[in-house]
């Protein structure tokens, strides 16, 4: 395999591109090819970084993508974080209505630059402080559009440094197309043990010995009681990063979620839990990163020896909407099944007007007797403003089961 060299410092990361890469460039109707937008997104880290390194990390990879051979014009970074500014105070655009629901950023993104490939930097490091930097170039597919994100190039650095961006390092990179398959996922129905889980524990600074994930058992109990906050009907994840003082305080957390959109309630009550560990004493130059996660529990209502669960799906997007969430819907969808004795089976469909909100829904199926409690539901559900600015009509179904308890 072809290699190359990384030069890795506060400022920039000097990156020569290795072997081939398929050509980001796209031809217009009049034939000439013209330059594709490059959006170098927030890293992602499960690694003991906060923000502002992160940010430097990207910062340096927008300016490699700039001189490299692929042909692209990347946007600069404090226009993407604008975008992602728009996004996190409610609105699809600057100045535009907000919205019943938060949209995604990479909505408002793709929305702004449809062209756009999306570069991800993201960065894991091993017990041994052993640190991987990848970077993903992938075109994804048209906003409201089905279809999968096609990979363009990846580069690999690994070094044997945590600090990827405030010292220099010399790092070894590669062109490592279509190599990282990923993992697989178990499903089982069998629910979890407990419903949080802290995983994949990485250090770095001075200690006496490693730090453990039974030092964080008392914090992970106290993170239980994010229940309420997060919905467990839905899973949540997140990478958190801990800085320990020389007591072995938690002086500082930060947890990145890997929602979009992403709660600043979850992420605030995961860190205050986070804040109530304690390590072993020693250096005041230590930090703790881990990776959160919230096991989704059962849905249903309990009743006479049975468990009901209904639920409502989107039959199909339009292009026009953003992000529907039914989670409200759906627990009162269950209560309806429970009334009923029955499990539901209905076409239906939700209006929202621009902002989002739901001002009208209607429903026909079985049983016929639960069809108001089904409309009365159905307005829980919540969305996202349109692209188009106009009202809109979301197609659902609605199904569920009936189960022995």
């Amino acid at each position: 395999m072809q290699r190359c060299a990384l030069f890795a410092c506060a400022s920039l990361i000097a990156l020569a591109a290795c072997g081939e890469a398929r050509s980001p460039e796209v031809r217009t109707a009049s034939g000439t090819t013209k330059k594709r937008h490059v959006i170098v997104e927030k890293a992602s880290a499960r690694a003991p970084l906060f923000t502002e390194e992160l940010d430097n990390l990207r910062r340096g990879v927008a300016a490699y993508l700039a001189k490299s051979d692929l042909a692209v014009e990347v946007v600069p970074i404090e226009t993407v974080d604008a975008l992602y500014g728009v996004a996190s105070s409610g609105r699809r655009r600057d100045g535009g209505p907000l919205c019943s629901i938060p949209p995604s950023a990479h909505s408002v993104i793709l929305q702004t630059y449809p062209d756009a490939l999306l570069a991800q930097p993201s960065v894991t490091c091993g017990v041994d402080e052993t640190c991987e930097l990848m970077v993903t170039l992938t075109d994804p597919p048209p906003l409201g559009k089905r279809g999968s994100y096609e990979n363009i190039r990846t580069f690999v650095a690994k070094t044997s440094r945590l600090d990827l961006v405030r010292a220099p390092a010399q790092l070894v990179v590669r062109d490592d197309e279509g190599s990282h398959a990923g993992g697989t996922i178990s499903l089982t129905n069998e629910p979890p043990a407990r419903a949080v889980d802290f995983e994949h524990l990485a250090s770095t600074g001075t200690w006496s010995k490693p730090p453990s994930l039974a030092e964080l058992d008392a914090a992970r109990v106290e993170a239980e009681k994010c229940q309420a906050v997060s919905r467990r009907n839905v899973s949540y994840s997140g990478d958190a990063t801990l800085a320990v003082d020389a007591d072995g305080a938690v002086t500082r957390c930060e947890l990145r979620s890997s929602e979009d959109p992403s709660s600043p309630e979850r992420s605030a009550c995961y860190c205050r839990a986070l804040r109530t560990a304690r390590f072993q004493a020693g250096r005041a130059d230590r930090r703790v990163a881990l990776y959160v996660f919230e096991h989704p529990a059962g849905g249903g209502v309990v009743a006479n020896g049975k468990t009901f669960n209904a639920g409502a799906w989107l039959v199909a997007n339009d292009g026009d909407g953003g992000v529907v969430q039914t989670a409200d819907a759906n627990e009162a969808l269950s209560v309806c099944s429970r009334t009923a004795n029955e499990k539901l089976r209905f076409k239906a469909s939700v209006d929202v007007d621009a902002t989002g909100k739901v001002v009208g829904a209607s429903a026909d199926g079985e049983p016929k007797a639960a069809k108001d409690c089904v409309v009365a539901a159905l307005l829980k559900v919540r969305s996202t403003c349109t692209r188009s600015g106009n009202p809109r009509r979301i197609p659902i179904v609605v199904g569920g089961t009936v189960e022995p308890e």
